[in-house]
């Protein structure tokens, strides 16, 4: 497992103090200062406290000068650890200053960069991403083009893009942040340092290569500025010896990794609280090095410390407490511990299915769930775990299929055309916006001056006339939100849903190993296949290349290039054959699949092992007489359970008066066949794909052609 998310380093930028109308408050702001910028800060948080009661007294509070005593509190509350303690702090600090200042003034954007810094750490990754941009847009208008304050929101925006597994995002962002601060501020400002550090985490989630080498030496330079400017134990230093680690870890080097986090832990622990939340995040750093060196009762020890640390610290639905809970449930299934494991992962499960989070991740964690629920020697799992399984198995294969489906659903269930009409704007609203998010993000790299000037203000529109819209359906088509975001279905409900003659598959794709349900009206059963994310990719993709007319056409010879049978009968035997006495006499499969297995037409899996496994052009026979799954199944495939229930609200149409065949795009030519009717030679169609046939002729003779053919298949 990479660690992506152990420390992000990010700088919150505090106020500056003001012309306050005390020396009192002026002289206490110095000594707040001093002491954060020496790493005291609950000595500087007991001096807030003080500055907040002085600041209260003149106006009630509804002062500048108060918003500003409540911004350090805020600080000082996440520098111990006290994360939740903070937000009531950050959100009083934007209520006053938006109240009191200009709504262009400098110090309210700082205030909203603190509070979109504060819905990050809670997970609340658009309310962050909304308050950046309100920050950013309001520094890059009043402030000058290199100001520090501009990187320093640039770099939380990178941050939250990184934590969204969007790297491509974040990296020009953050070579921005890097040019501003590098032009602003001396060589050895431990900002740089921080500019260099979340630089080196992004290039390290670039799919495109591996840049962990490069990201090390940034991830030196950073370290070699702190120990030049800051003390060896400054809680900072040790943020960067962290990171140090995950780079190490990242690269497989586990010991050296286990010995950059066990330094960083002690800085920790002798700089910061006992409780802090930095040092659960180290904790777990280390325990992933334990588990690499098959050191088990070490790494479900870091990690309980880290679970505990986070329970009391951090939000209950805060991402990272689930992170360690799903970490420390693995720990435990791997020694055995699987009542314990499993109640570890549901409570991470809880709270993943709660946040927001990019498919991939949570896609890994709900497949760890669905490991743990099916534990055993086995490929078989314990039934009474069938209903939770088949529950997490429909979140885990969410997709972008089945949500189009869902609003698919939603307009032809009714016959109302207000209903119909708002839907289809409300998808080109998305559409819209989607293209100036993109927009945005690639203007955010540049300059001001070399922007578009018109993005924010048509995004506000547009996002004006969305919530209009949401208000009208929810008042008017309150039913609209049952088919658009549909819950996972039950056993039951999903059996209902089906014919006499259905079976229902659904097939979830993990990293190491896949999941698979069958339910029908009468029985359901479920298995874990030993088949992974990356062998599933290999062989569809190869199967494939056997099915596609001009890929045969290139890779065809005397020896090899034909449909792997061995390999189709592989895939369905691992995936399939085990179900098989639940759906074996239903005529109708209906197909859920998920990952690599949404490109596969299983009509082409085998069901049998077959004589010949690579059939040569000698031996074409062979495909004849191969139990080919479609033979004894009709096979639909849905993109999703829930979306079971939502084409099947769709209105049914009046049945055609005569039975229909198509053919897809056939271009028609005829030989001489050696078989015969009454003597006569009869003329077959050959069928090709790939382009139109001026050639094609009219549709009588198309049908003479395929009659004679239907005829000649007879005999």
């Amino acid at each position: 497992m990479r660690i992506t998310s152990i420390a992000l380093g990010l700088t919150v930028l505090l106020l500056a103090a003001g012309p306050l109308h005390a020396d009192a408050r002026k002289d206490l702001t110095g000594e707040i200062s001093a002491l954060a910028s020496q790493a005291r800060f609950e000595d500087a948080l007991a001096k807030a406290n003080t500055l907040i009661d002085l600041t209260k007294a003149e106006n009630g509070g509804d002062t500048a000068a108060h918003a500003e005593a409540l911004s350090w509190a805020a600080y000082l509350h996440l520098s111990v650890g006290d994360v939740q303690g903070a937000t009531p702090y950050f959100e009083r600090a934007v209520e006053i200053y938006a109240r009191v200042l200009p709504a262009d003034h400098p110090d309210l954007a700082t205030s909203l960069n603190n509070l979109g810094f504060d819905r990050y750490r809670n997970g609340r990754y658009s309310e962050s991403e909304a308050l950046y941009r309100k920050a950013l847009d309001i520094r890059e208008r009043v402030l000058k083009p290199n100001d520090p304050g501009i990187a320093d929101t640039l770099t939380n925006l990178a941050e939250l893009y990184k934590v969204r597994e969007r790297a491509a995002d974040a990296i020009p962002l953050l070579n921005r942040a890097l040019e501003i601060r590098t032009r602003s501020l001396p060589a050895d400002s431990p900002l740089i340092a921080s500019s260099l550090q979340n630089l080196a985490g992004a290039m390290e989630l670039d799919p495109n290569g591996d840049k962990f080498v490069a990201a090390q030496k940034l991830l030196e330079r950073a370290l070699a500025i702190r120990l030049k400017t800051q003390r060896p134990d400054h809680p900072e230093v040790a943020g960067a010896i962290s990171k140090l680690a995950t780079n190490l870890y990242n690269q497989g080097k586990y010991s050296d990794a286990a010995g950059r986090f066990t330094e960083a832990l002690a800085i920790r622990r002798k700089s910061q609280p006992a409780k802090h939340p930095e040092i659960a995040a180290t904790l777990v750093g280390l325990a992933l090095t334990m588990v690499e060196q098959k050191k088990y009762a070490e790494a479900e020890a870091q990690l309980r410390e880290a679970v505990t640390i986070r329970e009391q610290v951090l939000s209950p639905t805060a991402t990272t407490l689930g992170q360690a809970q799903r970490l420390l449930a693995r720990v435990l299934n791997m020694q055995g511990k699987h009542d314990e494991a499993l109640d570890f992962m549901r409570r991470g499960t809880k709270i993943a299915l709660s946040r927001e989070q990019p498919k991939a991740k949570g896609r890994e964690h709900l497949t760890e769930h669905l490991q743990i629920l099916a534990h055993g020697p086995t490929t078989e799992v314990p039934a009474d775990a069938f209903d939770e399984a088949f529950r997490i198995g429909q979140f885990a294969g969410e997709n972008e299929a089945a949500s189009a489906v869902a609003q698919m659903a939603s307009r032809f269930a009714t016959q109302d055309k207000t209903l119909r009409g708002l839907v289809h704007e409300r998808e080109n609203l998305d559409a819209r916006m989607s293209i100036l998010e993109q927009q945005l993000i690639d203007d955010l790299s540049r300059a001001p001056d070399q922007r578009k000037t018109n993005t924010r203000f048509d995004m506000a529109e547009l996002e004006k006339r969305k919530t209009e819209i949401d208000a009208q359906l929810k008042k008017d088509f309150s039913y609209y939100f049952d088919l658009t975001t549909p819950e996972p279905l039950a056993t039951d409900a999903t059996a209902a849903l089906l014919k006499p003659d259905e079976a229902l598959i659904s097939i979830v794709s993990g990293v190491d190993e896949t999941f698979v349900w069958a339910i029908t009206r009468e029985g359901k059963a479920w298995h874990r296949a030993p088949v992974s994310w990356t062998w599933l990719e290999r062989s569809v993709k190869a199967l494939r290349q056997t099915l596609d007319t001009e890929d045969l056409k290139k890779n065809i010879s005397q020896t090899g290039g034909l449909m792997d049978l061995g390999l189709s009968y592989e895939i369905y035997s691992k995936l399939l054959a085990p179900l098989e006495p639940i759906f074996k006499s239903k005529a109708h499969l209906l197909i859920v699949p998920s990952g690599p297995l949404t490109s596969l037409p299983f009509q082409v899996l085998v069901t049998k092992k077959p004589g010949i496994m690579q059939p040569s052009l000698g031996e074409l026979g062979t495909y004849k007489d191969a139990n080919w799954l479609i033979l004894d199944h009709a096979i639909s495939v849905v993109p999703s359970v829930p979306s079971l229930k939502a084409l099947r609200t769709l209105p049914r149409r009046a049945d055609a008066g005569k039975p229909m065949i198509g053919f897809g795009n056939p271009k028609l030519a005829s030989r001489i066949s050696s078989a015969t009717e009454e003597n006569v030679p009869v003329r077959l169609a050959e069928a090709q794909t790939r382009g139109g046939d001026p050639g094609l002729g009219d549709m009588m003779a198309t049908r003479r052609i395929l009659k004679h053919a239907r005829r000649a298949a007879r005999h």
